[in-house]
């Protein structure tokens, strides 16, 4: 396990250094604008998958410990042709459209967007295989050949074409790797299983998915619209102060996700087959404790580096304050909220998990809104980022403790 751990925030340490790089390498409005379009197509990736992908979150782990592993490549297949229809119909009539009226965007930048929402939405897929599958080895080789291939592609297209030649070097790595890790995911679902199957009688059908996708989507507004909302409201040079600032938080969204990849599926699992050798609970009291120490040092830290002037001129060039410092703290802390959801999808409380990203994306939606009516700078809009999230935590764990007893509903009671 400290193995996995290690490698995978190495791998996560890759993929902070790329923004980083790009950061240094692009003027403050360039990067602004790089962050911001790169966020939207991201968001067309879940926008796209219209709850398909959001579903093998529950369903693979269950069909794995099933003994039904076989049955995961048909879903997988079916799943990636209809995303790649989805993108390729969306990415031609944006490019037409483009060609024919102004947009604000020429057509090969629509196809661009589009190629990279399709190559996210595919990774996220290729993701749910290899967490199901609990094989570490599997999962961390994913995730450093990815951050290894998109450092080193992102940012030679960065410097050498701007923010444009970034992002079309993102959709490179990202071609690769999928490749890279469609040759693993076929050895591991063809391999036998060294452990016997814990089989259960209740029928596997996909379900949540779409109340997980509503739930994402509401929730990704924070990470993903929020960069573009800044740049509309406060100019693009904002736009790529408050990317700088949001890495800060992205650090304990980094740690919580490397988590959730390795305990996520065994929650599940162990929930669906009745095990209580797993507790989320105490698993989240471990996580919260040691994301308190991440977000303790990240912030000591910035400050340190603020003080020394380390690297030279960068916060003058990008104008971050103490007080953008500390609310990025906290909102790296509240990261755990991540944690929390994985709990109630394996009790199938997903409606408990878009009541809580509702409730977090009104309120950040009032917070920007408050925000640009009082023409609050970029530390503004973070607060609203802070707000929000404490609000989505605060919801999920209420949920979780309101029902300590909830259980996998069976097929013929949902």
């Amino acid at each position: 396990m400290s193995a996995y751990f290690v490698w995978m925030m190495l791998a996560s340490a890759l993929g902070f250094g790329k923004m980083l790089a790009l950061a240094q390498i692009l003027h403050p409005a360039n990067f602004g604008a790089y962050v911001s379009l790169f966020g939207l197509a991201t968001l067309a990736g879940m926008l796209l998958s219209f709850g398909q992908v959001e579903a093998t979150t529950k369903h693979f782990p269950r069909l794995w410990v099933n003994g039904q592993k076989q049955k995961i490549p048909l879903h997988a297949r079916r799943i990636a042709l209809s995303q790649t229809a989805r993108f390729v119909a969306l990415g031609i009539t944006t490019a037409i459209l483009a060609g024919i009226i102004d947009l604000g965007f020429d057509p090969l930048f629509a196809l661009v967007t589009a190629g990279l929402g399709l190559g996210t939405s595919l990774l996220a897929l290729m993701a749910s295989i290899f967490r199901a599958s609990e094989n570490i080895r599997a999962l961390q080789n994913f995730t450093v050949v990815r951050s290894v291939l998109v450092l080193a592609a992102s940012c030679i297209g960065g410097y050498a074409f701007g923010w444009q030649g970034a992002l079309v070097g993102d959709i490179v790595a990202i071609a690769l790797s999928l490749a890279f890790a469609a040759l693993q995911a076929s050895s591991l679902l063809s391999a036998d299983d060294e452990t016997s199957a814990t089989i259960v009688s209740e029928p596997l059908e996909a379900s949540g998915g779409k109340r997980l996708y509503a739930a994402n989507i509401l929730s990704s507004s924070l990470s993903l619209v929020d960069r573009s909302i800044v740049s509309l409201t406060l100019g693009a040079v904002a736009a790529g102060t408050y990317g700088v600032i949001a890495l800060l938080y992205q650090v304990g969204q980094i740690t919580m996700v490397i988590l959730n990849q390795r305990v996520g599926p065994l929650i599940i699992k162990a929930r669906f087959t009745g095990s209580t050798t797993v507790s989320g609970l105490a698993i989240f009291r471990n996580a919260l404790l040691g994301q308190a120490m991440l977000t303790l040092g990240l912030i000591l830290g910035m400050f340190l580096l603020q003080r020394l002037g380390f690297p030279p001129g960068f916060f003058e060039k990008y104008d971050i304050s103490t007080l953008a410092i500390l609310l990025a703290g906290g909102i790296s802390l509240i990261q755990i909220y991540q944690l929390l959801e994985f709990v109630l999808i394996s009790k199938d409380l997903e409606h408990a998990v878009l009541t809580a990203s509702g409730a977090s994306s009104m309120v950040f939606a009032v917070g920007c809104l408050l925000a640009w009516r009082f023409g609050l700078s970029v530390e503004g809009f973070v607060a609203a980022v802070f707000l929000a999230r404490l609000v989505q935590a605060g919801l999920l764990l209420h949920a979780i403790l309101a029902n300590p007893n909830a259980r996998p509903v069976p097929a013929d009671e949902r």
